[in-house]
């Protein structure tokens, strides 16, 4: 037999042995008869071998799966895999053993050889820099590496299994596919290397440069290999060094820097009367990107450049401010009627037909343009993006020129837009959340983002101090996303935790420019998808006046935003105007109550009126309401007594930063619920003071708990109540003149209001 096969005894000694066992141990026959096989094992194998033939002397059959090693005629080792047969006497008895000897040196050293690779290849791979991704065909992970975690704050598990084009960046999806489906239809170990933006685990977007080798075929790895790369900070330094140098990498114009550097020398030079800037914005190059794809718009982007050259000549500078925005510095301008035709030229130029790989593209603009003097270079291109902003609005037509401004007002007002164009660019804008709870048992069902300014030199601004400008620059629809992408997030992980009962939502405040120009449901849908979050626990906030600029196109945004499943709620409802007229024509879930009436709870009979009122219209229409700007126990106890559902305000928290509130709301579902006032179920966020009210305390009279019935039957308010009790002669259990505030809690004590 090939096999090297063995007899031996129950003790094991060598009773016969083939030619094939003599091969594999070196000795010759006569060396091995006899003499014990273990004179032939290695330490510490001897043991294991002895405990095997004693069994297999016991009537087992045995097999050593560890690989025996046994000592060769010549002084080396061989690894060997050995099974072990009883043979069996008339009588049953065990007479000696049968081995069978396999040679299994090659294999092992096979086997640690592709261990000892595996390793090395893991340690790369664990150690490396770069990303290492194994993807499907069609981009679904199979694999990834360490460095998931450390580059894009992914974990290894989170991304195996996962869509890789939910990691792409929009603009870029349709060029990545396209270079994807050639790499996979391409022979195998081609590579392709390019350059992309990825999204990181906190939301922001990165570039990578990808090399993407296709290995389908290989059939010890069956995947497309990815290697990523993280260029981020060299494409900021790109950016940085073309800002430098002057000049746009894209269309060759003039950059920011350069233009504000010609603006300030036509200043110095005494012409500041005579010089103009005109801001133009393309208003149809998303759907370029978004039908041709981005190296479409970039050719665009390109052509109108050429465009505005052309038709500006020597009269001006033309520069390109970034994305889809233009300005231009025009000299030599006598009136505004004079730039106003430099603008309607521009518009032409800009929105002649382009011919497009044999399509004709019809592009459309925005022009805002503002002649000095001014107070300063800034101030001139300020009033032009204020112009551009207005003419945006559509109330002057797609061009709006001005006379700039040169009071010290206007100076201001320019440093500030400024100022916060840097502060988006430098991620100053935080975000702090006040929370909304059920005005029953301060259970916290939500929050409400506001915005902030962590300003270097002065200090955590509230938006008073900068909304305005950012209104009047258009920045707002770059803040407003920026609040929605944090909300977002927030609303993704404080959902998860315990103690909630229903949904928890995050509010976020839309204004009249989001709303109807401002891109807002791709906005909200793209916010979703990048954080998690899901659609019920956003809630969008808009007001009355804001609806009511173009009450078309608010209504046809709410409501895709409503069948989206996001709840809309009307902000400060009672201070617009056609409140009634239009409200059923909005699709909201919510009505907030303004903080001006609340104030006045338990103060005036008008107050308490218009809250009545609001409330009792709420219910009508099915909608929730909510209560601003509680301050004090008894409006709590007031606004529970009418019907309003849920509150926020100072009574439970101030707005807290994101850090703090989650301490706050995981503390109260650590204990199942809120930390509750024992009487009133009042929460207290840190450094606030919960407030207590009396509770009736002491037995009613059943004639008078009647009397309060049969006046709240009538629908009448507390105040006109209390007075009736008053004239009545009536007083409290405690033996006081009845006030809004007593009567609200004797009808709440007595289930007859509130909830």
């Amino acid at each position: 037999s090939g096999v090297a096969q063995a007899t031996l005894s129950p003790e094991g000694v060598l009773l016969e042995v083939n030619a094939a066992l003599c091969r594999l141990s070196g000795y010759p026959r006569r060396d091995l008869l006899g003499r014990p096989v273990t004179e032939f094992m290695v330490e510490p194998d001897v043991a294991l071998a002895t405990r095997g033939m004693g069994r297999v002397a016991a009537g087992e059959t045995f097999q050593l799966r560890r690989p025996q090693l046994l000592r060769h005629a010549d002084g080396v080792t061989v690894e060997t895999r050995v099974s072990l047969f009883p043979v069996r006497d008339a009588d049953g008895a065990v007479r000696r053993l049968e081995a069978v000897v396999e040679d299994v040196s090659e294999a092992a050293s096979a086997r640690r050889e592709l261990q000892l690779t595996e390793a090395r290849w893991r340690s790369l791979a664990s150690h490396s820099s770069d990303v290492a991704l194994l993807c499907t065909a069609d981009a679904q992970l199979l694999f990834a590496s360490e460095a998931a975690l450390s580059v894009f704050g992914y974990r290894c598990e989170e991304l195996v299994g996962a869509d890789g084009w939910a990691f792409v960046h929009p603009d870029d999806v349709e060029e990545v596919r396209a270079i994807w489906a050639a790499a996979a239809a391409a022979p195998a170990g081609t590579s392709q290397c390019f350059e992309l933006r990825v999204r990181h685990a906190d939301g922001s977007w990165r570039w990578v440069e990808e090399t993407l080798t296709n290995q389908l075929d290989d059939p010890a790895v069956g995947a497309m290999v990815v290697n990523l790369l993280d260029i981020s900070e060299r494409k900021s330094a790109e950016a940085v060094l073309e800002e430098l140098a002057g000049t746009d990498g894209l269309t060759g114009l003039a950059t920011r820097a350069p233009l504000m550097a010609s603006l300030d020398a036509a200043f110095a030079a005494g012409l500041a009367a005579t010089t103009a800037v005109v801001v133009v914005d393309l208003t149809r190059l998303k759907l370029v990107n978004d039908t041709h794809g981005h190296r479409a718009g970039d050719d665009v982007l390109v052509e109108v450049a050429a465009r505005l050259g052309r038709t500006l000549g020597d009269q001006g500078i033309v520069a390109r401010l970034g994305g889809d925005r233009f300005a231009a510095l025009v000299g030599g301008v006598g009136d505004v009627s004079e730039l106003f035709e430099v603008c309607a030229a521009l518009l032409d130029a800009v929105e002649d037909p382009l011919q497009l790989d044999g399509l004709e593209l019809l592009l459309t603009a925005t022009v805002g343009a503002a002649l000095g003097p001014a107070a300063d270079s800034g101030a001139l291109l300020a009033s032009a993006e204020s112009a551009l902003a207005t003419a945006k609005t559509g109330e002057t037509g797609p061009m709006h020129v001005v006379r700039a401004e040169t009071t010290s007002t206007a100076l201001c007002r320019a440093r500030l837009i400024e100022d916060l164009r840097r502060a988006l660019a430098a991620d100053e804008l935080v975000v702090h959340f006040q929370p909304v709870v059920q005005l029953s048992d301060g259970r916290p069902v939500g929050a409400e983002a506001l915005v902030r300014w962590q300003h270097p030199d002065k200090g955590l601004l509230s938006p008073g101090a900068f909304i305005g400008a950012a209104e009047d620059s258009g920045l707002i629809i770059d803040v407003g996303h920026h609040v929605l992408r944090q909300a977002c997030r927030a609303a993704a992980r404080w959902a998860q935790l315990g103690g909630h009962r229903g949904a928890f939502h995050v509010a976020v405040n839309l204004s009249a420019k989001q709303l109807t120009r401002g891109g807002v449901v791709d906005a909200v849908r793209q916010a979703l998808a990048d954080t998690g979050a899901e659609p019920a626990n956003l809630m969008l906030e808009v007001t009355e006046s804001a609806v009511m600029s173009d009450v078309d196109v608010a209504v046809r945004t709410l409501q895709e935003l409503r069948e989206m499943g996001v709840a809309v709620a009307v902000d400060d409802f009672g201070t617009g105007y056609s409140s009634l007229t239009y409200l059923k024509r909005f699709p909201v879930t919510t009505l907030k109550i303004d903080r001006s009436f609340v104030a006045g709870l338990g103060k005036t009979d008008d107050d308490a009126a218009i809250v009545t009122s609001v409330i009792n219209l709420a219910r009508s229409m099915g909608l929730e309401c909510i209560a601003e700007g509680v301050e004090t126990e008894e409006q709590r106890l007031i606004l529970q007594t009418l019907g309003c559902g849920r509150g926020q305000g100072f009574l439970w928290s101030p707005a807290l930063d994101a850090a703090t509130f989650h301490t706050w709301l995981g503390g109260r579902a650590a204990q199942g619920g809120p930390a509750a006032d024992e009487e009133h179920g009042v929460a207290s966020a840190p450094g606030q003071r919960t407030r207590r009210g009396a509770g009736p305390g002491l037995p009613v009279d059943p004639a008078l708990a009647q009397r309060v019935a049969d006046l709240s039957a009538t629908g009448a308010s507390l105040a006109t109540m209390a007075a009736a009790l008053n004239s009545d002669g009536q007083r409290t259990p405690e033996g006081r003149r009845w006030s809004a505030r007593s009567v609200a809690q004797l009808l709440v004590s007595r289930g007859l209001r509130g909830s």
